[in-house]
Order: structure tokens, then C-alpha cells, then sequence
């Protein structure tokens, strides 16, 4: 199957196309067409063609995800971009309130929108609600027989020697990415994590879940069945509702950068 439908009474021959084409997949004599089968499905093609004449074959039945866009003029501004970000802090007090799915789904829709090496969309996640005991235990399970100290914490909460839970605090919801690209699953979930800043959403990352996966991965993925073997945990966020509301930024180190 091609990876393009091509409507040659539609194309202009404007070859904008084959100028957006890092696969040097598109050939333009009179009209578009394919030369090879370098195609990553990016979908460019489709959404610099004046005249919607070039689609990507295997969305073809799911038109209604195409919008049109204004490129030329970003709808949020640079500094209130800034002023968002002014307000991310590491929460990890929250309210009872657990985040509903119809939330969460706004959460997701940012992700869906963020890049991927060559196109491959292998991010997953994985919401823990009600399993969020049974991913603590097996954490446990599987660091007890570490160095990590915080072994001996995850054990004391789950013998009722401390209240808090030292993985996610008063979080009673986590959400787990998991890709075959680590860079794909953060880059994926931090945008998932600026649109939970604008809809009042705090959280924090949990490495120490993540590092269950690390030291053993074929227990760990014994709780996803649902998730292939081939993909990591490579970023965790727990989330919810902040129950404190922090007034002021932190004086943070200056960023380092250099120029050659």
C-alpha cells in the first residue's frame, strides 16, 4: 500500500510537497507522486498542500483529526508562555479530589500533538488509579534487595510504620510513559505536564517507579500485560489537585550556554 492518496485533479503541481519532504519521497512532473518507499508518514505533504491533495493513506477514514491552522499567528503569546511556567513547582500535597477522565483526555490531547523520532508514535501511557497499592508493592518487590534507601521507606509505609507513601505522597493518581525512545516519552510528557499547569493541575516526577523498571523490566511489566515488552517506563508523573498554592517563583542557577 502507498503511504500517500494523491488526487492528481486536485494537485497544483506547486511542488510545495516535495519541499517539505526530508524522505525526498515525492516526485512533481505534472502532478505529485511517490518515488519511493522512504515515506515515514509525517505528514508535511498534507499540511502545506494548498488544496488538500495530498493525504496520508492510513488516515484516510479519520479525516476529522485535520484542522486548520494559522501558523503565522501563534495563539498564545511568549510571555504568557512564560508566565505559565513562572507557576511549575514540584507538587506533592494535594486535595482528595481525584482528576476526572474528561480532564486526563485534555492532558493527553497535548501529548498527542508532540514529535517523535522519525515518526515512529510508540508513547503509551498507562493511568494507575486503583492499582496504585498494587504498583507501589511491586516497586517494593522489586527494589527491597537494592542499595536505593528508599526500599526501607516503601517497606515502612507498607507495614503501617509511616502514614505517607514515600513514592507519590498524597498523589492518588500516576500516570506512566512508555515508549521505545526515552527522549519521545519525555518530550511527550512534558507537554502533557505544561496543559496540567493550565487547567490547575500539579504533580510531580517519580524516578524512583521508573527505576523499577530499569532493574528489572521483565517484572515490572508483569502489572502492564496490555503494554508491549518492547517499551520502557521512562517517565512518571504523579498528579492532582494542589492543596497548596505556592506565592512567588525560586531564584533557580542561571542557565548554562554556549556559542561556537
Amino acid at each position: 500500500m502507498k503511504s500517500l492518496t494523491i488526487n492528481i485533479e486536485k494537485c497544483l503541481a506547486c511542488e510545495s510537497c516535495k519541499s517539505v519532504c526530508i524522505c525526498n519521497h515525492i516526485e512533481v512532473n505534472s502532478f505529485a507522486i511517490e518515488k519511493n518507499n522512504e515515506c515515514i508518514e509525517c505528514g508535511h505533504c498534507t499540511a502545506i498542500c494548498p488544496s488538500q491533495a495530498i493525504k496520508l493513506t492510513k488516515y484516510l477514514d479519520e479525516e476529522d483529526k485535520i484542522e486548520k491552522i494559522n501558523s503565522t499567528h501563534p495563539s498564545i503569546k511568549y510571555d504568557d508562555l512564560i508566565d505559565l511556567l513562572k507557576n511549575r513547582r514540584s507538587v506533592r500535597y494535594f486535595t482528595k479530589e481525584k482528576i476526572d477522565k474528561k480532564t486526563l483526555n485534555k492532558l493527553f490531547k497535548a501529548s498527542y500533538y508532540s514529535p517523535s523520532s522519525k515518526n515512529t508514535q510508540t508513547v503509551e501511557y498507562m493511568v494507575i488509579d486503583e492499582k496504585l497499592d498494587e504498583l507501589v508493592e511491586l516497586v517494593y518487590d522489586i527494589l527491597k534487595d537494592t542499595e536505593y534507601p528508599i526500599a526501607q521507606k516503601i517497606g515502612a509505609y507498607l507495614n503501617g510504620e509511616i502514614d505517607e507513601n514515600p513514592l507519590t505522597f498524597e498523589g492518588q493518581q500516576v500516570i506512566l510513559g512508555f515508549s521505545e525512545n526515552p527522549i519521545d516519552t519525555v518530550i511527550n510528557m512534558s507537554r502533557l505536564e505544561i496543559a496540567a499547569y493550565s487547567l490547575g493541575v500539579g504533580g510531580f516526577y517519580c524516578g524512583y517507579i521508573a527505576l523499577s523498571d530499569t532493574v528489572n523490566h521483565e517484572k515490572f511489566m508483569t502489572l502492564f500485560p496490555e503494554i508491549s515488552k518492547n517499551k520502557h517506563l521512562h517517565a512518571t508523573y504523579v498528579l492532582g489537585y494542589p492543596r497548596k498554592r505556592f506565592k512567588r517563583t525560586v531564584a533557580r542557577d542561571d542557565i548554562k550556554v554556549t556559542y561556537k
